[in-house]
């Protein structure tokens, strides 16, 4: 026979300072724990979406990343007419040779990151095709303009349309700025790829973007350029590039439970004080129970359900102290690129979901032992203090 549920629920108001102060640690705890997962999951989400899965980069052999890679212009010239690649035109390819420099730059709150400035020729504007011009003009080839992606150009002094920026040898003007559904070049600055190379005194590109005629010509391509000595090149689909470096992403959310853990343990002693506290008021209640004919598990269960109770309003709470954070756009370095990138905090139904699981665990360890010992308490004892 179980207790009944509205039992707990009454004795939860009875002691509403108590109460109400376990539930608002709870939702600290849950708060933190929700306001880390949703840094990882915009995080990844601005990584992962940077991908096409119709597009293939090449890299230099063993590189791992466009800013540890070389293309000499000879393996672009032979790489660039593949038959594995989709046509531009009679004589073009959608095969875009692109250059990665890293930019020291100063933000509009005064604090200076690194930005990746992508050199990019006409085709990059088909073959990244999510990327679109959002106001002011188009890039123009070899005049040393400049476009902003949407993120940088709100995060960082004159990278708007009519400012302009000081790198490298020349004044560089913001013609445009972009954006890219979300995608981490948004976080770029792009220039004409050959006023990059003139301008750093370079004779190679980084890395090599192509536009595969179907995505399952993949291997096709990637076995034709191993069985080329002339090139020392890795074929990867962009899609599969991004998510590796999302990959990094998994540390922030090992390092967000790792807070949440060590925030819990406060909490559950905070429910576990609540529950005992109560016990210690119920003796009478309990023994009444037991002399109703309420066995031993009854009660243990009855206990532990009212410590979960207790804690899920917490959870809920927690959620909605972390709710304002969703769309709050923010910055962090990306160890692939060595630049700044700039994500959005993303909850989702499921890190909300996350966040009251993890409350309900907390109310579950916190409430065994105070259920443990109010099933424990003998019937004759009890009874005693009627």
């Amino acid at each position: 026979m179980a207790v009944p549920l509205k039992y707990n629920v009454r004795n939860l108001f009875v002691r509403r300072v108590s109460t109400g102060m376990t539930i608002f640690s709870i939702g600290l705890v849950v708060s933190t724990f929700v306001s880390l997962m949703a840094l990882a999951q915009g995080l990844q989400r601005t990584l992962v979406v940077s991908g096409n899965p119709a597009n293939a980069i090449l890299l230099r052999k063993g590189g791992i990343s466009e800013a540890a890679s070389a293309i000499t212009q000879d393996q672009y010239q032979i790489v660039r007419y593949a038959p594995e690649i989709a046509a531009a035109g009679d004589r073009e390819t959608l095969a875009s040779p692109e250059v990665a420099v890293q930019m020291l730059l100063t933000r509009k709150d005064g604090k200076k990151a690194n930005v990746l400035v992508r050199g990019v020729r006409p085709v990059a504007f088909q073959v990244h095709d999510g990327v679109r011009v959002l106001r002011g003009a188009p890039l123009a080839p070899r005049r040393g303009q400049i476009l902003a992606g949407k993120a940088v150009a709100e995060r960082y002094a004159g990278l708007d349309v009519g400012g302009s920026i000081r790198f490298g040898r020349r004044q560089w003007p913001v013609v445009g700025v972009f954006e890219s559904g979300g995608s981490a070049f948004e976080s770029e600055i792009w220039a004409d790829a050959d006023d990059l190379l003139d301008d750093f005194k370079r004779t190679y590109y980084n890395s090599m973007i192509v536009r595969l005629k179907d995505a399952s010509l993949l291997a096709s391509l990637s076995a034709r350029i191993d069985a080329d000595p002339r090139l020392a090149l890795d074929v990867k689909s962009e899609t599969s590039y991004y998510s590796q470096q999302a990959e990094g992403v998994q540390w922030m959310r090992t390092l967000g439970m790792g807070i949440a853990i060590l925030m819990a343990i406060g909490a559950v002693f905070a429910a576990m004080n609540t529950m005992y506290a109560a016990i210690g008021s119920r003796t009478k209640e309990i023994g009444t129970l037991r002399a109703l004919g309420f066995s031993r598990g009854s009660i243990l269960l009855s206990f532990l359900v009212e410590s979960i109770l207790l804690a899920l309003p917490g959870g809920i709470l927690g959620c909605l102290l972390a709710l304002p954070l969703n769309g709050l756009r923010s910055g962090t370095i990306n160890m692939a690129s060595f630049s700044e990138v700039m994500f959005e905090f993303t909850i989702t139904p499921a890190i909300c979901l996350q966040g009251i699981a993890f409350a309900v665990v907390m109310g579950a360890f916190g409430g065994f032992l105070p259920a443990r010992r109010a099933a424990t308490v003998p019937i004759l004892t009890a009874l005693r203090e009627l």
